[in-house]
């Protein structure tokens, strides 16, 4: 089974060059160390016809031993905290509709990541909404210019705060403030398939530990330059976060059932998906004293608190918020719960005076509106959208998803990229691409100029020099390519073309579903070293100036996929 994934990760290098208590324990299912290669994972409905949690939905949980902050209610007879307007504050963070994906929290102060950067509050000035940066991309780090961030970690024992970019650099700040520290340089180890860090959290010892989900690995770096496997696991390839506890790494997968790893090399079934339905989140807190994992679940807006001895759900607090979009993460800090969805903060309880914390009502929203990103609702926007292979599916690898690393350029992955595995039988160079909506064609690179090999590494290694992929080299890397302009801010980019359709005119109209060229391996290094790259289709969705799904984690990007393509 190794093997194969190994061999499918060869030929899946997208883009890339080769060398390189005591109650009732939760029924848990089968998990096994080597799973069965997964299918496209079915979309998850949006809860536009009602479909949000209600008392009877949600399993009553026991009362948690340790006595609550004073700040904090007791849950009602179901076992459920509501957050509501009554009782909770909404906080805008960012006027622009950027997106805040995570959160840390010491007992001071707040880390929020806000568009991919790092940003900080003071938790007694957190309902003022104004943080400040620490570290945004572009600041250069040692030999780094740093890229969008995707996660943190905190070590307040230690009084540091760890950030990973989407390219697989690590980053350490120290709390008491001075210069960032690049305490990991993402490159290529060796491995068939480069790393691909989608978490990180810290041990007991104060290691930074990764997840990498393209070789089913937990990493510490050894140094800024290399990178030690400390656990490993098949069933790691679906991982989506992790975390540590008493000498023990827990990593939430993609279908939101969470695994122990166990040791070096193997990983256990340690909780089911216990009707998750979109999990964003998995870290621990000790808010109550004992520590307990939170959960976070996007679409159904609750934080669950799970003991960890017999995986038993203890505490959950659902949000209440009819237009509150995808929860995305949780802190708690000074008695207080901390969440973040959109551009939003949410602060519950809303007031900082003990025996104020009563809720006037918390009703459950007969409805959700449906999410947005960017303040638009990408769903509703999209509809009607065409796969731009026909018949094809969506991959489900994060590692050719928009938001992927890309260590041969230094760089960031902008789309998405569809290979044989899901496309018809008998795929290959020459495939026709269609159109996905109708829209006019501003961009068709017609004549195109071969790529040489020489131009090809060069600039490689000027990317590699600077830490970053230039405008101008990423332009050339994507080869042939047609982009189409649509209405209402959409865009999207057609790349590493074999040909581009005779009828394909610049400035010219193009209907949905429209042949525009084929599939092939041009801008890549198929190009310039035949057979080292597989035929596929690099494909991006843009609105205005970001890539969809720019600002966010990797799961939550493919969750979009899902429901403007799935079935």
């Amino acid at each position: 089974m190794r093997r194969l994934i190994l061999f499918a990760g060869l030929l899946l290098a997208a883009c890339v060059p080769a060398p390189q208590p005591n109650i009732e324990a939760i029924p848990t299912v089968d998990l096994t160390d080597e799973p069965e290669p997964s299918t496209t994972p079915a979309a998850v409905a949006l809860p536009e016809q009602g479909a949000v949690p209600t008392a009877t939905d949600i399993p009553a949980t026991p009362t948690i031993p340790p006595t609550l902050p004073p700040l904090l209610t007791l849950p009602d007879a179901e076992g459920v905290s509501l957050v509501c307007e009554s009782n909770a504050l909404r906080v805008t963070l960012a006027s622009d509709s950027a997106p805040v994906s995570r959160i840390e929290a010491s007992e001071d102060r707040l880390y929020l990541l806000i568009e991919g950067g790092v940003y900080t509050l003071p938790v007694a000035e957190a309902a003022e909404g104004m943080p400040d940066p620490l570290l945004v991309p572009g600041d250069p780090v040692g030999s780094r210019a740093v890229q969008e961030l995707q996660d943190l970690a905190l070590d307040s024992e230690r009084d540091r705060l760890y950030a990973l970019d989407k390219s697989g650099s690590i980053y350490r700040l120290p709390l008491e403030g001075g210069p960032a520290e690049l305490v990991y340089d993402s490159r290529d180890i060796g491995l068939v398939v480069g790393p691909q860090l989608l978490a990180i959290d810290v041990d007991e010892a104060g290691r930074i530990a990764a997840l990498d989900s393209a070789n089913g690995y937990i990493w510490v770096p050894r140094d800024p330059r290399d990178l030690r496997g400390i656990a490993t696991s098949t069933g790691l390839t679906s991982g989506i976060d992790v975390a540590h506890l008493d000498g023990r790494f827990y990593v939430m997968r993609q279908d939101a059932a969470i695994l122990e790893v166990d040791g070096e090399e193997g990983a256990d079934a340690w909780q089911d998906a216990t009707g998750r339905r979109l999990a964003l989140s998995l870290k621990v807190s000790r808010h109550l004293g004992p520590p307990l994992f939170l959960t976070v679940d996007g679409v159904k807006r609750e934080v669950v608190g799970i003991q960890p001895e017999g995986a038993v759900p203890v505490t959950r607090h659902v949000f209440a918020f009819p237009q509150m979009g995808l929860l995305r993460d949780a802190a708690f800090a000074g008695g207080r719960l901390y969440a973040v969805a959109d551009s939003d903060l949410y602060i519950y309880p809303r007031t900082s005076e003990v025996g104020e914390t009563e809720a006037a009502g918390c009703p459950y929203p007969e409805t959700f509106a449906d999410p947005t990103l960017y303040g638009i609702d990408v769903v509703r926007r999209t509809s009607g959208f065409t796969f731009p292979i026909e018949d094809g599916t969506l991959p489900v690898w994060p590692r050719i998803y928009p938001g992927a690393a890309r260590l041969y350029r230094v760089g960031v992955h902008r789309g998405l990229d569809i290979y044989q595995w899901n496309a018809p039988q008998g795929f290959r160079a020459g495939w026709p691409i269609v159109a996905i909506e109708g829209g006019r064609v501003s961009t068709a690179t017609v004549p195109y100029d071969d790529l040489t090999s020489v131009e090809f590494y060069e600039m490689l290694d000027a990317a590699r020099e600077i830490g970053t992929t230039p405008e101008d080299t990423l332009d050339r890397l994507y080869g042939k390519q047609v982009i189409i302009e649509h209405t209402g801010g959409f865009w999207t980019r057609y790349a590493h073309m074999s040909d581009i359709d005779e009828a394909i005119d610049l400035n010219g109209p193009v209907s949905r579903g429209q042949a525009i060229g084929t599939v092939g391996v041009t801008g890549s290094e198929g190009e310039v070293r035949p057979g080292s790259v597989a035929a596929h289709l690099h494909f991006e969705i843009w609105f205005e100036d970001r890539y969809l799904w720019q600002g966010i984690t990797l799961r939550e990007t493919m969750w979009w996929f899902e429901q403007i393509f799935g079935e």
